[in-house]
C-alpha cells in the first residue's frame, strides 16, 4: 500500500467513528425535542414563548390560560412543527450516514472542494423537496389556526404562504426551523 492509500483509510476509519457519534447525538436530540416544550420565537423584543407537551402556552414567565379548543390548536401546531423537525432529522441522518464515503470518493475524483459542494447541494435540495414543502405548508396552516384561537401568539406567527411558495420554487425562504 502506498502512503496516500494508508492516509485515506486512516481518515475513513476516523471519520466513520465521528459519523456514528454524530448520528447518535442527533437521535438523542430528536428524542429530547419530543419531551421538551416547543420554543416559539418572535421578533426582537418579544419574550420567548413555549408550548408544553400538554399544549399549555407560556409567554415569558407567564402561563397563558387556555380553553380546550385553544390547547387543541396549540397541540396541532406542536405536532406539525415536530413532524417537520423529524423530517429534517431523518434527512440529516441520511446525509451524515453517506457523507463520509461520498466525501472520500468524490475527493479523489473532484477534489475536496468539489466533493464538499456536492454534499452541500444535497443538503440544500432536502429543504425544497415536495414532501418537505408540503410539511412546511401544513405547519403554516396549523400556525394560522393556532393564532386564530390564541391571539396572544400572533407575534410568533412568522411562517407565511410566501415562504411555502419559495420552498416549492427552490428559493431561499426566511423561516428557520
Amino acid at each position: 500500500m502506498d502512503v496516500r492509500t494508508i492516509l485515506l483509510l486512516s481518515a475513513l476509519i476516523l471519520l466513520l467513528g465521528c459519523t456514528k457519534a454524530a448520528r447518535r447525538d442527533m437521535k438523542d436530540d430528536r428524542a429530547a425535542m419530543h419531551r421538551q416544550p416547543l420554543e416559539l420565537r418572535g421578533d426582537a423584543g418579544v419574550p420567548a414563548a413555549t408550548i408544553a407537551v400538554d399544549g399549555q402556552v407560556s409567554i415569558g414567565k407567564e402561563s397563558v390560560p387556555t380553553t380546550e379548543a385553544q390547547r387543541g390548536a396549540t397541540l396541532d401546531y406542536r405536532a406539525a412543527s415536530l413532524a417537520l423537525a423529524d423530517m429534517s432529522f431523518d434527512t440529516a441522518d441520511h446525509l451524515t450516514k453517506f457523507a463520509v464515503p461520498r466525501l472520500l470518493l468524490s475527493s479523489i475524483v473532484h477534489g475536496f472542494d468539489g466533493a464538499s459542494r456536492g454534499i452541500e447541494a444535497d443538503a440544500q435540495k432536502a429543504t425544497h423537496t415536495p414532501a418537505f414543502c408540503s410539511s412546511l405548508d401544513q405547519l403554516r396552516q396549523k400556525q394560522d389556526a393556532m393564532v386564530a384561537e390564541v391571539e396572544r401568539l400572533r407575534p410568533y406567527a412568522r411562517l407565511t404562504q410566501e415562504d411555502v411558495l419559495d420552498c416549492r420554487a427552490g428559493r431561499p425562504y426566511r423561516h428557520s426551523i
